[in-house]
């Protein structure tokens, strides 16, 4: 704001003067003021000024962007909320909590229990406030505006015995609620609380019973996890295990020795043999690629790297054989080279195709697994406050939850290390290399053979390969760059599968499965589908921060028919995912030497089609003043179509990566609409038969083959209208001609 009106500043105040006032500097008058007012806003294309809100209305949770305002008008259109404001306070210990307060209509009022589950469904878990507190009216500001800073402290006892929560009574209960507090991220949760409706998924499961195994010694099944959602009746579970003293027969993960090389894990051991079949092939690379915006250090980010290759061993392993067997060899730390290429110089449309054309480049280089490092590092300057980082990485060295934790580190030690400052992390316990004897070690004794005795009882007549409608036949399979289509969930979409999945027990990536198998049933004519989903596999504590291959294939088998309901196939698909996930230690490596399916040329084995639900641990998106994006490029792939649910807990997309050898683009896109509409009528009546659902299915598939054929036939006669206008044989008006 500026003017005659504005006045000089904060009465001694000095630093709240100088943080809200400037000097004008579109008036002559060097005495002349501007103000701050901590509005935010921004110009648009037009020049016009668009108010946003406040910046003070923005707060930072637990790494989440949060607009205050968002939730305000989200619960204000409960019909029972007269007004309402949302605060950030920090009355619970250092880490802040969102705070709601409401003033109710008389005569409607609900009770904030029901306030928040009526948020819940409507918004992400992190933006559903911690408390919500009932006033007979908000506090106001002189100028009418509501005073934050007036608010009360809610009494949280009050309201948490208002809401029915109840806290822990027992050291057992107590440690449990502790586990669940650090995997979910929650301050206060109540020991007759559901796991999934606080946003559990069964990533998270996984993370709840490794700890609740470290913390007890017990073998806690992830499916106990489904059966007994709540604090109370995992701690009876556990302690009927600690009485029974079942299943003690896993060796500690500790940190070895290794004297000459160590063993290779499951994973690996397939990789190698791969490797050893075709040395050189690309299609087993794990390119990290991200665009970094904003003020960029690039020997700070050198350093940044090398320490992360010198905290993972992994990342500094080759690979080699003695006595006829392979082992993992760790160097000692070398410094990783980031290699630059400056392509600022270009054409501004060009430099962004440059750069990706660069990047995808880089991650078609093979790896020789006999010399290390197994990564590579190449930085790419698109102008002084844009670069694109790419990470090259042999994947007998990483996965994609490595990803995350690769995010995360970088970030850390990119803003420690600008400042001066030492490495802010503490050194990792055990090695990946510990991993893989451990792993060798548990898998003896017979469990192997338990694990693999199941895989071979599920699998048992299996299909070899699942007949989608293709656009082109099969060929020998040969790395290639995946087609991608996105698409996102509709919000409504997104909150009826969530209410669904917790009506019928089971998790959204249950639910969304269920959906896919039953669209590639009918598109197949198959009733027999098996869909490959990929499993973080990282059942231990102390390998949720370490960077390597622990990622397991399982496959998902599903026997369907038409007279089957929805709600069936959700219990159906619920109790085959949860004994797939109890048998997950069976590498799929192993499965695939054990099962021995009849080999091709031209498709996967066991599995051409993966679900993959994305949601492994992410870096943050801004740190150090650079906002990390994706570059845009393409990723190879060894399957025929793989769908990514993305943000799966916030607001989801679907990513359709595929074979474009296989498949053409619009044939992906009319599948996607199937899945969209499938889940839509699956989601509005779960009770009806799967024969309703497909005629829904059928109806919409000859509507949108008709207008893609309306659109092709436009565009055709549209091209060919053009082309004969350039042509100097077109003829002259009143004339005919042909094509």
């Amino acid at each position: 704001i500026g003017g005659e009106g504005v006045s000089c500043g904060y009465l001694r105040q000095p630093d709240l003067t100088a943080a809200r006032f400037l000097r004008d500097r579109f008036r002559a008058d060097p005495s002349a003021m501007m103000y701050r007012t901590g509005d935010l806003g921004r110009y648009l294309p037009d020049g016009k000024l668009e108010l946003l809100g406040r910046t003070d209305d923005q707060v930072k949770l637990r790494g989440f962007r949060i607009e205050l305002g968002e939730i305000e008008a989200v619960l204000a259109q409960h019909p029972a909320v007269e007004q309402c404001v949302v605060v950030a306070r920090e009355d619970l210990g250092s880490d802040k909590q969102l705070v709601g307060y409401v003033v109710q209509i008389p005569g409607r009022a609900v009770s904030t229990q029901e306030l928040r589950a009526w948020l819940r469904l409507r918004l992400p878990d992190y933006m559903v406030p911690h408390a919500i507190a009932d006033l007979a009216k908000l506090p106001l500001s002189p100028n009418g505006k509501v005073n934050r800073k007036a608010l009360p402290r809610p009494d949280y006892q009050s309201i948490e015995s208002r809401t029915g929560v109840i806290a822990p009574r027992t050291p057992l209960e107590e440690i449990i609620a502790a586990i669940w507090q650090e995997v979910l991220r929650l301050e206060s949760i109540s020991v007759r609380d559901n796991f999934f409706e606080l946003g559990g998924h069964s990533l998270t499961a996984t993370q709840v019973a490794s700890r609740i195994r470290d913390a007890f010694a017990v073998e806690l099944p992830l499916r106990m996890l489904f059966e007994a959602p709540t604090i109370e009746t995992q701690a009876e579970r556990v302690e009927q295990l600690r009485n029974k003293d079942r299943d003690r027969d896993a060796p500690p993960m500790i940190r070895k020795e290794h004297k000459g090389g160590a063993p290779l894990s499951f994973a690996q051991q397939r990789l190698w043999f791969l490797d050893q079949l075709e040395p050189l092939n690309p299609i087993y690379n794990v390119p990290y690629i991200v665009r970094l915006q904003g003020p960029m250090q690039a020997a700070v980010l050198a350093q940044s790297l090398n320490e992360i290759v010198r905290r993972h061993e992994t990342l500094r392993t080759r690979f080699e054989e003695s006595d006829g067997e392979p082992v993992q060899v760790v160097e000692t730390w070398q410094e990783l080279p980031l290699h630059r290429v400056d392509v600022s110089g270009l054409p501004a449309k060009a430099r962004l195709a440059e750069a990706q054309r660069l990047a995808t480049k880089e991650a078609q280089q093979p790896f020789d697994l006999r010399k290390a490092p197994l990564v590579r590092a190449l930085l790419i300057k698109l102008a002084d406050d844009d670069h694109a980082l790419v990470l090259n990485m042999h994947h007998i060295v990483t996965d994609r939850w490595s990803w995350g934790i690769l995010s995360q580190e970088l970030a850390l030690l990119y803003e420690a290390f600008l400042q001066g400052k030492p490495s802010p992390l503490e050194e990792l316990p055990v090695q990946y290399r510990d991993y893989a004897a451990w792993q060798r070690a548990r898998m003896g004794a017979g469990r192997m053979e338990r694990q693999i005795a199941y895989w071979k009882r599920q699998l048992e007549g299996a299909p070899v390969v699942l007949d989608l409608p293709m656009d082109r036949p099969r060929a020998a399979m040969e790395p290639f760059l995946s087609g991608v289509h996105n698409r996102p969930i509709p919000e409504k979409l997104a909150t009826d599968l969530r209410g669904l999945s917790r009506r019928y027990g089971v998790t959204l990536f249950m639910t969304l499965i269920a959906g896919f198998q039953a669209l590639l049933a009918r598109l197949s004519g198959q009733t027999d589908v098996v869909v490959g989903t990929d499993l973080a596999n990282r059942t231990q504590l102390a390998t949720e921060k370490l960077i390597g291959f622990f990622v397991n294939l399982l496959p998902i088998r599903t026997r369907l028919n038409e007279d089957q309901k929805f709600s069936e196939l959700l219990r159906l698909v619920r109790e085959i995912s949860l004994a797939a996930f109890e048998h997950q230690d069976a590498p799929f490596e192993e499965l695939v030497k054990e099962l021995q399916p009849e080999r091709s040329l031209t498709h996967h084995p066991l599995v051409q089609i993966l679900f993959v639900m994305q949601n492994t641990p992410e870096g943050p998106h801004e740190f150090a003043g650079l906002k990390r994006s994706p570059l845009g490029v393409s990723s190879t792939s060894r399957f025929d179509l793989v769908l990514f649910i993305n943000h799966p807990h916030l607001k989801p997309v679907t990513t359709w990566m595929y074979n474009p050898n296989l498949f053409e683009p619009a044939r992906i896109r009319l599948m996607s609409d199937l899945y969209e509409l499938l889940l839509c009528a699956a989601a509005s009546d779960p009770e009806v038969a799967l024969s309703r659902l497909y005629e829904s299915v059928d109806a919409a598939e000859r509507r949108l083959q008709e207008a893609e054929r309306k659109a092709f036939q436009e565009s055709s006669l549209h091209k060919l209208k053009r082309a004969r206008q350039r042509s100097p044989l077109a003829p002259v008006d009143g004339e005919s001609g042909q094509a």
